[in-house]
């Protein structure tokens, strides 16, 4: 099990790493705001990476590191694919 006062205090860290695999719903706040996101994630700031819609807090489906950033996968069905795909390619390196 994961310490959860770790993964909120070490968020970008733990992001960089990829060390992190589900987080529960009602940590999701939690999380976002210990990467610095969560206000953007609100107003509507980042994008799927694979689609382009919109993401908010109903719809994110994942947290992914991209060139140093977060960014975010939604839970469209396409787009759950992509993040299985990427994943395996991940791992498989």
């Amino acid at each position: 099990m994961y310490n959860l006062h770790e993964i909120f205090s070490k968020g970008v860290c733990i992001m960089k790493d990829n060390s992190i695999k589900a987080v529960y719903d009602g940590d999701l706040e939690h999380l976002l705001q210990s990467l610095g996101v969560y206000d953007g994630v609100i107003q509507g700031r980042y994008k799927c990476v694979f689609c382009g819609n919109t993401i908010n807090i109903d719809n994110i489906d994942g947290i992914l590191p991209i060139n140093n950033d977060v960014a975010f996968s939604c839970n469209a069905p396409s787009c759950q694919l992509n993040l299985i795909a990427k994943e395996s390619l991940d791992e498989s390196k």
